[in-house]
This record gives structure tokens, sequence and C-alpha cells, in this order.
């Protein structure tokens, strides 16, 4: 590849009207090229006629082409792996991709490629019209002897390492809660042993052991929501700021923004709800304790 007397060795694609979109590139490509109908850009095709080729923004760099691209002429001369040239003519660029991976490729139009010089493919894009076909197809490409690799079974494996990840996370909340219970439940015990000259004064007044039952159970319940609460805003918080980050790195890499962690309204109002409910459970104790002191016995208490 030549352009004003630079020159550079990259890898060339000779490529159809469809390869971007089963590519995932379309995304990437910064601008429609002139050559697109209004039906075919819709569809997602992006074909380019014989005189037009799309670059990576690293040819761009290392051409030392600067933001005004297009229409600027490159001289290409193909090289099959033996050596031998394929084509050598020039293209204009009609566009840029912006992969963010420092890849230097050309994209030409399979329609300049020598039919006579074409030797084999080494590579297929299967596209299924819906995943009910997916393995039918898988089927039928394997009994004709070639290897198969769908984007489903990265999905499955990313399921997998997702599953994995949220047993291991459920392995220490189970661990972080019983730690959480028994923590709430020493706090609860320590304040009975610190208020108990206070019992013995609230019943000496008059109040009932449903009062003082109720008052220590009560607390218990508000310091396990007000507990769920704030572990809820933490986790968002975190979960937020994983999120961005993680789609900081997608968007320089030239993927799509995705959030991995996420928070629908039912698991929130569950957290809370479970939150209170283990308040209660390990603060029953402590308040029937608190309700069935002898009043003079805790007056005399020290």
């Amino acid at each position: 590849m030549n352009f004003e007397g630079v020159t550079a060795r990259v890898t060339a694609h000779f490529i159809e009207d469809n390869y971007f979109r089963l590519a995932g590139l379309d995304t990437m490509l910064r601008q429609p090229t002139k050559t697109v109908s209004p039906k075919k850009q819709n569809s997602g095709n992006y074909p380019l006629d014989e005189e037009s080729i799309v670059v990576s923004q690293t040819v761009l760099d290392l051409l030392s082409i600067k933001d005004d691209y297009n229409g600027k002429t490159l001289e290409v001369s193909a090289l099959n792996d033996d050596g031998s040239e394929i084509i050598h003519r020039n293209y204009k660029i009609v566009n840029v991709v912006d992969d963010k991976l420092a890849t230097s490729y050309l994209y030409l139009p399979a329609s300049t490629y020598p039919p006579d010089k074409l030797k084999n493919y080494t590579s297929l894009k299967v596209q299924v019209r819906s995943t009910t076909f997916l393995e039918s197809a898988r089927g039928t490409i394997l009994s004709s002897g070639f290897l198969v690799s769908a984007l489903s079974d990265t999905v499955d494996q990313a399921n997998k390492v997702f599953r994995i990840m949220q047993v291991i996370l459920a392995i220490f909340g189970t661990i972080a809660l019983m730690v959480a219970a028994i923590g709430m439940f020493n706090t609860m015990t320590i304040a009975l042993l610190e208020r108990t000259n206070e019992i013995g004064i609230m019943r000496a007044i008059g109040a009932s052991r449903r009062d003082i039952w109720l008052l220590f159970l009560s607390e218990s319940l508000l310091i396990g929501f007000l507990g769920g609460i704030s572990g809820i805003a933490i986790g968002i918080g975190v979960a937020e700021l994983a999120n961005a980050g993680l789609n900081l790195l997608a968007a320089r890499l030239g993927g799509n923004p995705l959030d991995v962690f996420y928070y629908p309204p039912w698991f929130v109002a569950m957290i809370v709800i479970f939150s209170t409910v283990v308040a209660f459970i390990t603060g029953f104790y402590p308040a029937q304790r608190a309700a069935h002191l002898n009043p003079l016995d805790a007056l005399r208490y020290k």
C-alpha cells in the first residue's frame, strides 16, 4: 500500500456488501459511505463500488492521513500468501472503521478480486433468521466436514462464567448475612445488659412487659431496615461505578455499552424486606429477655 510516497504493509479483506453488518462492524463505521442507497443503508449493508475502499483508523495513522481522509487515493498491491500479486490498482477512501484495537486493515470490494486467482475461502459467515434454526444449520455444516463456531457458544460460556460468579457471590453473601445476624444479636444483647437499670425504672413507673418488648424489637427492626437501605445505596453506587468503567472500556475497544450489574425494583424491595426479617429474628430473643426481667432485679443490677 502506498500513499504519497509513504508505504505500509497491512492486511486486506475483499468483502461483500453485507460484511460489516455480519462482522458486527457496522456500528464502528465513521460515516455511511456515499455509495449507500437508503434501502441498503436501512438493512445494514454497505456496498462499495470498484473504486472505493474502507480502511481502519490505524491505516490512517500509518499513512499520516488526518481527518480529511475522504477521497484520498491509495495505491494498493494485494499479495497472496506465496507472494504472488493478486491485484494492483488505486482506490479512494470513502470510510473509516474506528475499531480502537490498533488493527491495520483494508476493506476492498470483492468485485475487484480476479476470479482466476481465487483459490479458496478461509471462512464463511452464516446468519440464520431465527435461533430455532441454529442447531439444524450447525448440524448441516458439520455434516459437510466444516468446523463451526457460533456466537451462541460464546454466550453460553459467558453465562457459565456469570453463573459461577453468582454462586461465589451468593456464598459470600450468606457468610456476610450470618456475620451480620450474629453482630446484631450481640448488639441487642449488649444493649439489654447496658440498659437493665433503665428497664427496671421503666417497669417501676408503669411500663408493661409489652412496652419493653416493643421498644427493643422496634430498635432491632430499625437497625435492620436502615442497614438494608444503607447496603442498597452502597451497592447501587458501586454497581454504577463498575458499569461506567466497563462501558468506558467497551467504548474505547469499539464495543456497545452494556450494564453488567443491574438491580430490578423487586430485588431491591426483597433486600429491604429480608434485612428487616433477619433483624426481627435476631432481635426477638433479646426483646423477650428484656420484657421478662424482674423489675427489682433490674434495679439492683450493676
